[in-house]
């Protein structure tokens, strides 16, 4: 009996999941016959990583953070910006007004970008640290805000939905920022579309949980990680049928040990494959440390 340990990295809902042994002794036209089945499911193990997504409704402002707004003396418009007092689909935002700016011209596919406008809101921070980068904004039609965050190891980009969330204080991830250095969140666009700039706020982080949770993602779909402290969840099924996930947003790893069954058997030229009923959105699937495929799409049928 061999045990293989199977990940999920980064899927909201995972439906039925079977491992399926394949004989190409009788294969005819190319077509693959099924020998032996193994249902995945069942009990899974399922864990989110700090700062790779977090719980907007329990995003609390403390003394301890740093907010700025719009309006604050640390920011920097570049383009045309205008300051608006109220929000489409009466959705609420920081404080008394918002930035926003409409972009008309698109760079992708090498496409010429004259529209270079960003809105910087710049921390000032008196010591080095590490620190949870937050975003809040009211509604706006942007489907894909860009983000960049500028931070001791570079420049890190993240795209937002100005469309959901509005007026939550949405993680944008932990970063290491240097005083020295000139840090910022910068709010512009390459597509289309209205962006909205109104707040953003920087939470200190421990060292500890900062160190761990870098490390976390090269560790968690190895074959000997340890998920006895991880969550139950059962597949198919929803992280957030877990309350403590109820209203997560991010990325999130199930987990699962496999053991075949004795009966099975295999000759040299027998072919596995794991077979989805559908994975709600993204996925990226690792078998025993190993990258083995990705999918994207919605609920439809799949293999690897």
């Amino acid at each position: 009996m061999k045990n293989y340990y199977i990940k999920y990295h980064f899927a909201f809902l995972l439906t039925a999941l079977t491992l399926i042994g394949c004989g190409n002794s009788v294969v005819k036209s190319g077509d693959l016959v099924e020998v032996n089945k193994l249902t995945l499911n069942g009990d899974w193990k399922f864990h989110t990583i700090y700062g790779e997504g977090s719980n907007y409704l329990n995003i609390v402002e403390t003394e301890n953070d740093i907010i700025i707004d719009n309006t604050d003396a640390n920011v920097e418009a570049h383009g045309k910006w205008e300051t608006k007092k109220t929000a489409a689909r009466n959705s609420g935002f920081y404080k008394t007004d918002y930035a926003q700016h409409n972009f008309s011209i698109t760079n992708l596919k090498g496409g010429q970008k004259d529209d270079d406008s960003y809105f910087r809101f710049y921390p000032n921070l008196e010591a080095s640290g590490y620190y949870e980068a937050f975003t809040k904004f009211p509604f706006a039609s942007h489907l894909t805000a860009q983000y960049n965050i500028k931070h001791a190891q570079g420049t890190t980009t993240k795209y937002i939905s100005q469309r959901t969330f509005c007026n939550e204080w949405i993680s944008l991830g932990i970063f290491d920022f240097n005083s020295t250095d000139k840090n910022y969140v910068e709010v512009t666009a390459i597509v289309s579309g209205s962006v909205a700039a109104d707040a953003v706020m920087f939470r200190p982080v421990a060292k500890e949980k900062y160190l761990k949770a870098k490390e976390e993602p090269n560790q968690v779909f190895l074959s000997d990680f340890d998920d006895s402290d991880w969550d139950d969840l059962s597949v198919p099924g929803h992280w957030g049928m877990n309350n403590a996930y109820s209203n997560y947003t991010g990325k999130g790893w199930y987990r699962k040990s496999i053991a075949l069954p004795k009966s099975w058997t295999k000759a040299s030229d027998d072919r596995y494959y794991l077979k989805f009923d559908g994975v709600y959105h993204l996925s990226k699937v690792y078998l025993n440390g190993q990258f083995i495929g990705k999918n994207r799409g919605r609920f439809y049928t799949f293999r690897i």
